[in-house]
């Protein structure tokens, strides 16, 4: 999720102003978290084909797509998060102990795990304010120096 914020700095190092949208995506009533930018309200989503569980969406750049996935993807900003996906949260995290205590060995547990991660991922970016450029480089740049070299040698070259 860190191609995003890299993609910001880079981007707002050649003047064009972009967000970083932090948030899930929804798949079949299922939800995962996702980062994607946006320019003018409009959706720029390079990574929605890197996601786990063979799951591809679609290559979106300023609300077009530009390259079509076999997934469709429901975006969900961390600060407009459906119902359903609080309701389900609200129940894990009420379960919590009871699931750890069980210690579940299906495939749930992980998943279940996966969501209450990726709930305390977007309390922590809206509390930090994790769109900003200043934050970006103070929490993200120094822990993660090898996507950054991936980010370079890999997209800056090629712009």
């Amino acid at each position: 999720m860190t191609l995003p914020y890299f993609y910001k700095l880079f981007l707002e190092d050649h003047n064009i102003p972009v967000d970083v949208e932090f948030g899930v995506f929804e798949l079949d009533g299922r939800f995962s978290a996702h980062s994607w930018n946006s320019y003018d309200g409009k959706i720029i989503d390079l990574t929605s084909a890197l996601q786990k569980w063979d799951i591809t969406g679609d290559a979106i750049v300023l609300g077009n797509i530009i390259e079509k996935g076999k997934d469709s993807l429901l975006y969900h900003r961390a600060d407009k998060l459906p119902k359903k996906y609080i309701d389900f949260i609200s129940e894990i995290a009420i379960k919590e102990k009871e699931i750890i205590d069980k210690r579940l060995e299906d495939s749930s547990l992980d998943y279940y795990k996966e969501m209450l991660d990726t709930d305390a991922f977007l309390c922590k970016a809206l509390r930090d304010n994790m769109n900003s450029s200043k934050t970006i480089e103070k929490e993200l740049l120094p822990n993660n120096q090898d996507e950054i070299k991936h980010f370079k040698e890999y997209f800056v070259t090629k712009f």
